[in-house]
């Protein structure tokens, strides 16, 4: 579950950092994660849906399902941005009162319970239940409330009236290009001009889809450059296959230790939302699914 919500953490991150840099994507940041340097680049200049979760002082409310390795079953956590347990990064920087929390319904589930229902499930199960959840693929109600979890008399007070929203939730996405169908070809060597990366496309999904390429430092040879390189990029047309921009692998050596993760959903904004206090706030219904590619990057071939 550890891994799970750190993975969810990051995806979120990641989105959040691609979107608000869009309209400056011949720039690059620098900054430090976890002692290293870090470098991001954003590719894509132009306005999607995922620029709707750019605004990290808006509450974030879903689910997301990750795909470590084409081989992997699916990971599926459900998130509430008010959980400090769920979502801490998120929270750290939102500073919310650990008394506030959204409470919300999917197709007529409790979040909460489907999250508890899935854990209880064997884990070689899991990915058939992912998969027939009728969460990705279909048209997906959220129905959200925000409530207190008590008053100083330790009473419990009643929720607002429930609002609903309704969209559709992209296909779980998977990596089929390259191809990986056995644990021998995992970690394949991948070169990185005119990279092409299938998936299985969505006809339905409007969003386009998110590709992130980043090397934490690590290369096959044993070498810690002590740095990240974090590249984005969104595709816009959801088509399942395209060639990558090669400056996705700008600032990765020749043998480095790349994860390629792609990125699928749907996010809904729902503004002027009436908080416990009377005021207006803007929330956002997330659904995400990601599959993630490990492999070793080749830019001078022959050379190993």
């Amino acid at each position: 579950m550890k891994n799970s919500i750190c993975i969810l953490s990051l995806a979120i991150c990641l989105i959040f950092a691609g979107c608000q840099n869009t309209e400056n994507a011949d720039k690059q940041t620098t900054k430090s994660q976890i002692g290293n340097k870090m470098t991001q680049k954003v590719l894509f200049n132009g306005n999607t849906k995922y620029s709707l979760i750019l605004d990290s002082s808006t509450e974030l409310l879903g689910y997301l399902s990750v795909k470590q390795n084409s081989l992997s079953g699916e990971q599926l956590t459900f998130y509430n941005s008010s959980l400090m347990e769920v979502l801490p990064y998120v929270n750290e920087v939102r500073a919310k009162s650990p008394e506030k929390q959204f409470d919300f319904k999917i197709n007529g589930a409790n979040f909460r319970d489907l999250h508890k229902n899935l854990n209880n499930i064997a884990v070689e199960d899991r990915k058939a239940a992912v998969i027939n959840s009728n969460l990705f693929g279909s048209d997906v109600t959220f129905a959200f409330s925000k409530g207190n979890a008590g008053n100083n008399n330790g009473m419990q007070k009643s929720p607002e009236k429930e609002t609903d929203v309704a969209m559709y939730v992209p296909e779980l996405v998977q990596i089929t290009s390259p191809n990986i169908e056995t644990p021998d070809d995992l970690l394949p060597y991948c070169y990185y001009k005119n990279f092409k990366l299938g998936w299985n496309a969505d006809l339905k999904n409007e969003n386009g889809v998110v590709v992130i390429v980043e090397w934490s430092g690590s290369d096959m040879f044993g070498k810690d450059y002590q740095e990240v390189v974090r590249n984005i990029d969104i595709i816009e047309f959801d088509n399942g296959e395209a060639i990558l921009n090669s400056e996705l692998f700008d600032g990765m050596p020749q043998g480095a230790l790349v994860k390629l993760m792609l990125i699928r959903g749907n996010i809904e904004l729902i503004d002027n939302y009436v908080n416990d206090e009377g005021y207006a706030e803007n929330l956002h219904i997330a659904a995400l699914s990601q599959a993630i590619l490990p492999f070793i990057l080749v830019k001078e071939i022959g050379k190993f």
